[in-house]
C-alpha cells in the first residue's frame, strides 16, 4: 500500500508520496527574496536552515487566486529541502500501483502518476522539473 500527502488546488488533487513530506507548520513569517521568480514567496528559518517557500499553482502555470493558504508542507526530496504553501495536507493510502499519465495535461512533465477513482483522479507530483527550474 502506497501512502501519500494529498493537497488541492482545484479543480485537481494532487499528491506527494509521504516518504517525501518533512512536516506540516502553520504559514510561517516569510520574509520576501527581492527580484526572485513569482514562484519564490520567500524564505524562513526552520531549525538552523533557512527554507523557500514556493507556491505551486505559479509554477504548474495556474491562475493563482487571492493567497488564502493556512499552512506550509515541507518536502525533503533529492534536490533539497523547501515548502510549499496549501491550504490543507491529509494522508491518503492507495492499494494499488498508479497508472502513467495522461501526456494531454498542461502540467503533465510535473506527473510521475496516476490514481483514477470514484472521487476523480489524483496525480503524484514529481519535483523533477523543479531541478532544472532551480539550475537555470
Amino acid at each position: 500500500m502506497s501512502q501519500y500527502s494529498l493537497l488541492s488546488i482545484p479543480p485537481y488533487q494532487f499528491l506527494i508520496p509521504l516518504r517525501e513530506l518533512k512536516e506540516v507548520l502553520p504559514m510561517p513569517h516569510i520574509s520576501p527574496v527581492p527580484k526572485s521568480p513569482p514562484y519564490v514567496l520567500g524564505l524562513f528559518p526552520i531549525r538552523g536552515e533557512l527554507c523557500t517557500l514556493l507556491c505551486l499553482p505559479t509554477l504548474l502555470n495556474f491562475t493563482k487566486n487571492l493567497r488564502t493558504s493556512s499552512k506550509a508542507i515541507i518536502l525533503d526530496h533529492r534536490i533539497g529541502l523547501f515548502a510549499i504553501e496549501v491550504v490543507e495536507a491529509d494522508i491518503i493510502s492507495f492499494p494499488d500501483r498508479p497508472k502513467a499519465p495522461p501526456l494531454n495535461l498542461p502540467f503533465s512533465q510535473w506527473i510521475s502518476g496516476i490514481f483514477s477513482t470514484q472521487k476523480g483522479d489524483f496525480f503524484i507530483l514529481n519535483f523533477t522539473p523543479l531541478q532544472d527550474i532551480l539550475a537555470s
